[in-house]
């Protein structure tokens, strides 16, 4: 799933960063800066643990480092978020054919992510407290 939104992440910048060259009037407002800027950024840190994976661990112990990852958490779903808003955004606009392309539907792949991504920390979550015991099913008698 990490590969999936890596990928569309990229595209997503390619399609803000196509509409910025063209000109395209309709496209332009504070989401698609905000939408660019965030997708370089996601890019870099991705590329970033791809190539140092224990980097997450020098921030086990830190709170500052925490604080500045669950911040960039909030960013990330504040991204999620104003990509689907874009989306409806310039979808709804009559006469906006700069923007019709067919990377303009992945501006929604939060809608099928994150639901599948809720359905597997719920089982993670499940199996993890089953597991350890930590979670007790009493019969009702």
């Amino acid at each position: 799933m990490i590969g999936f939104g890596f990928i569309c992440t990229i595209i997503i910048f390619l399609y803000v960063s196509e509409l910025e060259k063209k000109k395209c009037k309709c496209s332009r407002n504070w989401m698609r800066d905000f939408i660019k800027y965030m997708s370089i950024s996601i890019i870099v840190c991705s590329i970033i643990l791809i190539i140092f994976p224990n980097i997450k661990l020098l921030c086990k112990n830190n709170i500052l480092c925490r604080l500045i990852l669950k911040l960039y958490a909030l960013l990330i779903i504040t991204y999620l978020i104003i990509l689907i808003a874009y989306y409806f955004d310039i979808k709804n606009k009559l006469n906006c054919k700069c923007s019709k392309n067919w990377k303009r539907y992945l501006l929604l792949y939060p809608i099928f992510i994150i639901p599948i991504s809720i359905i597997f920390l719920f089982i993670f979550f499940s199996i993890l407290f089953i597991s350890t015991g930590r979670l007790h099913i009493y019969k009702i008698k």
